[in-house]
């Protein structure tokens, strides 16, 4: 103690002037004023989040009406209500501007590269690259910042997800392009493709997916194809090709089901998402228009109807025909690819394995895989290897490939073609159509339903069209579009080869009810109509469709209750009388 004590006598200034310093008494303050800001700010994004939560669950009770309302995950809930603490409008803001300068930007200027050296090749349609296609691109996606930038009725991490999503649309539109420039595939011919254009929530999902099963008549895009296009161009008889690319597919869509837990799950009482069977042609849109389609015309539906017209460009009459060159083109590439492994397959001396009945219902139809392309960016450099081999087969093992394309039709599907029917049929004039007719007071509610099911983790509750109200009426303004168009349509075919009485061999007209009470004898028809001199479905397809529906029963995995009055809509409301008269007569014979 005195050693301590003779210590500090030594040395008093130094101690006293520790203990008095006035910069140590302001680093003090700074530091306490920084850990009660920081305290401020976590309890602000604390009470937000509990009032956004609590909020969010009475809207449900009050409108929605969603029976298992997903909850987003903790980190989707924070920054929707607090921004991160700078707020949801400035953080939006942020990300926007560092997304579109750093990814989407780049990503357009190397897509419109890829256009004019398509272009320079002639081997493209002029629609997809020529230079007012190139001009429309360019407006597309400024169009969706704006419609992004000015919305408020997305969350946070709606913007910026839709908005990162067009920088992976925009890689898959220049990898495609190079892909059919590449390899060649205008030179296939896509021919008698058949088409169900029917109105939406009419049964055309559980048909398109049960005749996708019978491999030796049918080829179709699996939803796997247009979530992941790239790099693996996937044939459609390998098996195990397309098992891996369904397993990709579903891990890079797991990052949706760990942002929003149980959305999924909750769209599987509504239009399950099933990477391994048939999908909606829509899918492919999303990279021929450098974004997401179908997302832009639902999130933002309320921006789409403010633009002049109360009409989206994405659903203009020259939009329609842009999309429809590049299905076409979609579909001649994957033709491409089936028909150069078929040869492949016949010079190995494996025969392809067609019409097989996997080992359980939801793996039938699982019907490709095989070489791919590797699509590799360095740069402003895109490299795509040799997807067909460097080998030349004989003409007679060729002719194989060539005869096991030729015998099987694309089966294609999309509500929204309802409304387009002069421009699917001017890209595909040989086409076969499938009609299946519901009354539409049955359509608008379900319609509704699916609506608000679809964007109920994007939107912010009680924004501008969010209310049941709302969607009502979108959904009444869509199928109203929908029946306009199968209306115009018959009629301009009366006579013809498409015509409601005269095309018995290019058109077919179903009632919904009689559909589902026998989907397996509709399915029959479809074949007598279409194919009278072809064989009817082998034992193995039938035993694969009996195998899906069973597993796929109607309402097995759940329904959501909907209703006119749960919309504010009325019997009157849902008249269609135009669509009702002509279309609601016609029967399955």
């Amino acid at each position: 103690m005195e050693a301590m004590a003779a210590a500090v006598a030594e040395r008093p200034d130094e101690i006293g002037t520790v203990q008095s310093s006035p910069e140590n008494m302001v680093q003090m303050i700074f530091l306490l004023s920084i850990l009660f800001l920081v305290f401020a700010c976590a309890c602000h994004c604390f009470v937000s989040l509990r009032r956004r939560d609590a909020d969010r669950r009475q809207f449900n009770l009050d409108e929605w009406r969603i029976a298992g309302l997903p909850t987003p995950s903790f980190p989707v809930r924070l920054c929707d209500a607090a921004g991160c603490g700078c707020g949801p409008s400035c953080a939006a803001a942020a990300l926007l501007v560092l997304l579109d300068r750093l990814a989407v930007r780049p990503c357009l200027r190397k897509s419109l590269r890829a256009m004019e050296k398509a272009e320079k090749t002639g081997l493209l349609s002029a629609v997809l690259v020529d230079a007012e296609s190139r001009k429309l691109l360019v407006q597309r996606i400024d169009d969706l910042y704006d419609d992004i930038w000015r919305s408020s009725t997305l969350t946070v991490t709606s913007k910026v997800l839709n908005y990162a999503g067009a920088a992976h649309c925009l890689t898959n539109h220049r990898g495609l392009l190079e892909l059919a420039v590449e390899k060649g595939a205008e030179s296939e011919s896509i021919v008698k493709p058949i088409f169900i254009v029917s109105l939406p929530r009419t049964g055309t999902t559980i048909l398109h997916r049960t005749m996708s099963l019978d491999n030796d008549r049918w080829r179709s895009f699996h939803l796997s194809d247009m979530l992941c296009p790239l790099p693996s161009l996937v044939a459609r008889h390998d098996q195990e090709g397309r098992r891996l690319l369904a397993e990709k597919a579903a891990e890079e869509f797991g990052a949706v089901e760990s942002l929003f837990p149980g959305w999924t799950k909750l769209m599987e009482t509504m239009h399950g998402f099933r990477f391994d069977e048939a999908e909606e042609d829509l899918g492919w849109y999303d990279a021929a228009c450098g974004h997401g389609y179908f997302d832009v015309l639902m999130v933002m539906y309320p921006e789409q109807r403010s633009k002049v017209g109360g009409v989206s460009p994405l659903e203009s009459k020259e939009c329609a025909r842009y999309r429809y060159a590049w299905l076409h083109m979609i579909m001649k590439i994957y033709q491409a690819a089936d028909r150069k492994e078929t040869t492949i397959e016949a010079v190995k001396g494996t025969p392809p394995v067609y019409g097989s009945v996997p080992s359980s219902p939801s793996q039938c139809g699982i019907i490709a895989g095989g070489d791919a392309q590797s699509f590799q960016e360095n740069g402003t450099t895109t490299e795509l290897t040799n997807l067909f081999g460097n080998s030349q087969p004989s003409a007679d093992l060729e002719s194989v490939g060539n005869k096991c394309c030729e015998e099987k039709s694309w089966l294609c599907k999309d509500p929204n073609h309802a409304a387009f029917l002069p421009e699917l049929v001017e890209q595909f004039p040989d086409a076969k159509l499938i009609f299946i007719h519901r009354p539409p007071g049955e359509i608008v509610a379900s319609m509704a339903k699916l609506f608000e099911c679809f964007t109920c983790i994007q939107h912010v509750p009680g924004r501008r069209g969010t209310t049941s109200a709302e969607w009502g009426m979108e959904a009444l303004k869509r199928t109203q579009q929908f029946c306009d168009g199968l209306v115009g349509f018959t009629r301009s075919q009366e006579g013809t080869s498409l015509g409601l009485m005269s095309g018995l061999d290019r058109r077919i007209d179903l009632q919904f009810e009689e559909l589902v009470a026998d989907i397996p004898g509709a399915i029959q028809i479809i074949y007598n109509r279409f194919f009278p001199d072809g064989p009817p479905p082998s034992s193995d397809a039938v035993r694969a469709f009996e195998m899906y529906l069973q597993e796929n029963e109607r309402n097995r995995r759940g329904n959501q209750s909907r209703s006119l009055e749960e919309f504010s809509l009325s019997e009157k409301d849902v008249q269609f009388s135009c669509y009702s008269s002509m279309l609601l007569a016609a029967h399955l014979t």
